[in-house]
């Protein structure tokens, strides 16, 4: 094989339609198979690259630039691909007989067009998929406006810990998806009381509170006068939350979850709709557990894994020091 031009060629805006059509395939009908392929196989590396990062590597700011980095890598080659076969146009004849030319095109199409649709397909359905947040009901982790990525591979009761937020189905409403965070694990009694909650009559530590100016989270997360920005943390894990008193129902709730049900709170814990208003979620009614924010407001600060903290070295000081003096009492 090589990769001299013959003689004459498609015209250039047909070598660059076929090339939008899938990678290589414009310099294939200009005869030059090796470049043709090679920017065949360049596109081809995206679905697999995407897979590996997010099957094997941890959720760091760096896994998530890689996977931008992959999807921004396969528009560049398509991109060059058009662009090489709008060059090539005029200058070359696909040489070889017109069965082989035509099998050429056809492994073109079937290999550049239909295994990247096939790949998004899939990884969207099985993989990660993006979710846009309209509201300020997980302020102040998640904010209006923010794009999150969730991990959709199918969940249960020993893959969720407390403290990780799900993409879900609203019970009663299914075409209604919604993010909250898991508050309470399968088979656990949940009580809430005066913003406290208590998991199997454990209190879950809150503590480090810190005002939250009116405004300061942008204009489209309304806030009260006496709103706090606390922590919550259990085990390993610590989440921010929003706690307006003066906003908050003067009512104790009490949950019994079954083997197969999550309770699903908002961090914005007075102003939001959750499982206070349509009770424990089944675990099948759960999408996806959401693993990166990469489009928001102030994206330099917040992009990366959402913001459930696994690392105590990373809690504020009053965190843990409120930890510590809980598990001794």
């Amino acid at each position: 094989m090589n990769d001299r031009p013959d003689t004459t060629s498609p015209s250039p805006l047909l070598a660059a339609a076929l090339s939008c059509l899938c990678p290589g395939l414009g310099q294939l009908a200009c005869g030059r198979r090796v470049r043709g392929a090679a920017f065949l196989g360049g596109s081809l590396l995206f679905a697999p690259c995407v897979l590996a990062v997010s099957w094997v590597f941890p959720l760091t700011r760096a896994s998530l630039v890689v996977l931008i980095v992959a999807a921004g890598s396969y528009a560049l080659v398509s991109l060059a691909a058009v662009l090489d076969a709008l060059r090539l146009g005029g200058r070359a004849t696909p040489g070889g007989s017109p069965p082989l030319r035509l099998g050429l095109a056809a492994l073109g199409v079937v290999a550049g067009l239909a295994y990247p649709a096939v790949a998004v397909d899939l990884l969207r359905d099985g993989v990660l998929r993006a979710y846009h947040v309209p509201t300020a009901s997980m302020a102040p982790a998640v904010l209006p406006g923010d794009r999150l990525l969730a991990d959709v591979r199918p969940v249960s009761a020993a893959s969720l810990r407390r403290g990780d937020l799900v993409v879900f189905s609203r019970p009663g409403d299914p075409s209604t998806t919604l993010v909250k965070r898991v508050v309470g694990l399968p088979g656990e009694d949940v009580r809430l009381r005066d913003g406290v909650l208590r998991i199997d009559g454990r209190l879950l530590t809150r503590g480090y509170a810190s005002p939250t100016p009116t405004g300061a989270l942008g204009p489209h997360v309304p806030l009260a006068a006496d709103t706090e920005r606390v922590w919550e943390c259990d085990g390993d894990a610590a989440w921010p939350v929003l706690a307006a008193p003066s906003k908050r129902p003067a009512t104790t709730a009490r949950w019994t979850l079954r083997d197969d049900e999550v309770l699903l709170l908002g961090d914005h814990r007075d102003n939001a709709v959750d499982s206070r208003q349509f009770g424990p979620v089944p675990l099948d009614a759960i999408a996806g557990v959401v693993r990166y924010l990469f489009w928001g407001d102030d994206l330099e600060a917040r992009f990366g894994p959402v913001p459930t903290v696994r690392d105590t070295a990373r809690w504020p000081a009053g965190l843990v020091e409120e930890a510590r003096r809980a598990r001794e009492r």
